[in-house]
């Protein structure tokens, strides 16, 4: 695929158009601009992806929907953020997440719109 490294580890996530992509230790996501299969995905190296998060980051995992971008430690949620600001992410209670910034301040996270509710 034309504007990814050689030798990347590409995977599909959240359907046919998001790749997450890793080369060197360090993750990103890109998207296609048309739909793929694996199989055409192997065969079609003339195709172009446009970076979407770049491969800055230690790991990028799909958890409930949304992914999360491990960076130094530290967690985002995207698409809400691109900067880990978090340093847990735990229990879940009627669609919140209890969370940790990295300055120790603990709070829920509305996971469907993002929004933090921080304890007084």
């Amino acid at each position: 695929m034309r504007n990814l490294p050689e030798k990347s580890i590409v995977r599909f996530v959240n359907g046919e158009l998001d790749l997450l992509v890793t080369y060197e230790g360090k993750s990103g996501l890109f998207r296609t601009k048309e739909s793929l299969s694996v199989f055409e995905m192997e065969d079609s190296p003339e195709v172009e992806v446009e970076e979407i998060l770049p491969l800055v980051y230690d790991k990028i995992e799909l958890f409930h929907g949304k992914l999360l971008l491990y960076k130094d430690g530290l967690i985002a949620v995207y698409p809400y953020s691109k900067t880990p600001d978090y340093i847990s992410i735990g229990e879940f209670k009627s669609g919140y997440y209890r969370i940790t910034s990295q300055n120790q301040k603990k709070g829920w996270l509305e996971w469907y719109s993002g929004k933090e509710f921080w304890d007084e």
